[in-house]
């Protein structure tokens, strides 16, 4: 309502002047004045909290003893030192049940240890008997044992050790039996068996090497003229030289009339048997070597041979691929045949060596049974009675000693048991009466640590039994503050973060501590967090329970640099917008704003505001909705 008549005002006064013929001047309105906040600088965030002073360490003083309280040597609140005597307790020492429970120890201990001497008198007799029952059958069993050996340094063999023997030459006998026997018959099949692969490999190899010496034949002898010589040859080869035409020709009629003849004898030869199989493999083996030679002849010859018009190129490509292929083939024969001969002789000298071998110990079996037998038959005319019944009282004996031993181990066992036990009761009797002898002096009242007394809670005179609360020391020089906050601000606190707090009492004095503990659960009553600190209290100014007003600072736990923080009160709240202003050069700028969390006094700006943009906080509620006008900045 204000800026209309200020508008009509102004205008009245200008109509006014111009009635008079002059033109008023226009009057100065001054500019706003306002305070602004650097966007960059980090929000202070402070909060306060009450809380409670405690006591950092304190003892309650208890009667150990029943009886009369005797005069205290302290007064409430008076500074007492750990294991000063502040008072005694009076008690009868006819009915006193710490001088009853002594005693009671005392006769218990002098009865276990009275019992103890017994067991162990008794334990020493068991096993000293036991012992003297071993040592004897100790002695017993040796006498026995040295008249056994003498008896048999004058025998040959007892019966029992002359069957035995017997009845291994037997096993042993009939064990080499039968291991001659299945050497035999495993040689004997495996000889078949490479008989007949032998045969195969052979019957292979004849027809891979006539195979072999066919493909030779067709380049040299494609008509297989019974009689060829090199002029037949001359006509299909141009081979230069002469000299190798020459050996190629007898090669090949060599090997011709050789390879028919060794075909026939290598079938003399069948079935392979011992006599004929060494021969069989001698043939084909030579027959190969033969004919490596021939096609070693051919390969030379075609190496060396011109291309003619009879005689392509490709005529003579296709005859050395053939060559080498064919002579391949032969080196592989070859080398089988070789195999074959070694397998052979290998497997020969194997059977021979296994058999002679298995023979030999077939026939020392047997005269070891020979030996055995007539052993035993010559024990048997001299008998062996006595040295059965001389081992019958040895095994005896021995049993004997084994259960001597065993009664004897037993009640080193049992002693030790009892002993052990013994033992045990008289250390726990001991204990007992220490604990009842230190309670006879259980009548003095003290503190455990240096403090203050903070309460009584019975007078001199008073009766008091065991267990009777007497009053508490406490010890106030380091402090600790015990306050609740929040949730959210708990999430705020670390341990080690720092506090501080004022107490006024003839004068200011001002407190710094820092937090030590957090609770990691609500208190079920209020809700809250528990927090402590810790604060030192040499002046023992502060007193336990003693409530104080403290602040924390959790600026930087709750504010992001990353992010912008307003004051509340320099937001505007329009019906649908938020807005605050700025200070562009000396003009106060509106600015719609998005807001978030709200940490206190301060408000999270979402969107619209720049971390180097200069707000307006103080005076922009005198500023038009609009903006945009001229102010002046307050420092």
């Amino acid at each position: 309502m204000k800026k209309p008549f200020l508008i009509l005002l102004i205008t009245s006064v200008f109509l006014l002047s111009a009635c008079n013929g002059e033109i008023a001047e226009t009057p100065e309105i001054p500019a706003i004045n306002v305070e602004v906040l650097d966007l960059s600088e980090k929000p202070q965030y402070q909060i306060t909290e009450v809380g409670t002073i405690k006591a950092v360490q304190e003892v309650e003083l208890v009667a150990k003893a029943a009886g009369t309280i005797g005069k205290f040597s302290v007064a409430l609140g008076d500074s007492i030192n750990a294991g000063d005597v502040l008072a005694v307790i009076d008690f009868d020492e006819s009915n006193n049940p710490a001088k009853v429970n002594y005693d009671s120890a005392n006769l218990q201990l002098a009865n276990a240890r009275q019992t103890y001497s017994e067991t162990l008198a008794n334990n020493q007799d068991v096993i000293t008997r036991a012992s003297l029952r071993v040592k004897t059958l100790e002695e017993t069993l040796g006498r026995l044992q040295r008249n056994l050996e003498e008896l048999k340094t004058n025998t040959d063999s007892t019966e029992t050790t002359l069957e035995l023997q017997l009845e291994n030459a037997e096993k042993n006998a009939d064990t080499a039996e039968v291991n001659y026997e299945k050497i035999v018959d495993q040689f004997a099949q495996s000889w078949e068996d490479l008989l007949s692969s032998t045969k195969t490999s052979l019957d292979g190899a004849m027809v891979n090497l006539e195979s072999s010496f066919l493909t030779a034949e067709s380049i040299i002898n494609p008509s297989r003229n019974k009689y060829f010589n090199v002029s037949d040859m001359n006509k299909s080869f141009g081979v230069r030289d002469s000299l190798q035409r020459l050996e190629t020709v007898n090669s090949y009629n060599s090997f011709r009339n050789s390879f028919e003849l060794a075909k026939s004898d290598y079938q003399s030869q069948l079935p392979l048997n011992d006599y004929t199989t060494d021969s069989a493999i001698s043939l084909v083996k030579q027959a190969a070597e033969d004919l490596r030679t021939l096609m070693s002849q051919v390969r030379l010859m075609l190496n060396n041979s011109v291309v003619s018009t009879n005689f392509s190129q490709t005529t003579l490509d296709s005859h050395l691929a053939a060559v080498k292929a064919a002579e391949a083939t032969v080196l592989g024969q070859a080398a089988t045949i070789n195999g074959l001969q070694q397998s052979i002789a290998s497997f020969k000298l194997d059977r021979t060596s296994q058999i002679a071998t298995a023979d030999n110990n077939r026939i020392i079996a047997n005269n070891q049974l020979a030996d055995a037998r007539n052993a035993v038959l010559n024990f048997q005319t001299t008998g062996s009675g006595s040295v059965q019944d001389l081992e019958v009282q040895i095994q005896q004996t021995s049993n004997d000693l084994l259960s001597a031993q065993a009664d004897l181990d037993s009640a080193r066992r049992s002693a030790g048991i009892q002993t052990s036990a013994k033992n045990l009761e008289i250390s726990t009797l001991n204990n007992q009466l220490k604990l009842a002898e230190k309670s006879l002096d259980n009548n003095e009242v003290t503190s455990s640590i240096d403090g203050v007394l903070s309460d009584l809670a019975v007078d001199e005179g008073d009766y008091v039994s065991p267990g009777t609360y007497l009053g508490k020391v406490i010890q106030h020089e380091q402090v600790k503050v015990v306050f609740y906050v929040a949730e959210e601000v708990a999430d705020r606190l670390v341990l080690g973060q720092p506090f501080s707090f004022q107490v006024t009492n003839d004068g200011v004095h001002d407190y710094t501590g820092v937090i030590n503990k957090i609770s990691p659960q609500a208190d079920p009553i209020n809700k809250k967090i528990r927090v402590e600190g810790a604060i030192s209290n040499e002046d023992l100014f502060l007193k336990p329970e003693m409530f104080i007003n403290l602040e924390l600072d959790i600026s930087t736990e709750t504010f992001d640099a990353s992010k912008t923080y307003v004051p509340m009160n320099s937001i505007i709240f329009a019906q649908n917008d938020r807005y605050v202003y700025v200070l562009v050069g000396n003009k106060a700028v509106r600015k719609n704003i998005e807001i978030g969390e709200i940490y206190g006094m301060w408000v999270e700006v979402t969107g619209g505001l720049e971390k180097d943009d200069v707000l307006i906080v103080e005076g922009h509620r005198n500023l038009p909705p609009a903006g945009d006008v001229e102010v002046n900045v307050v420092e």
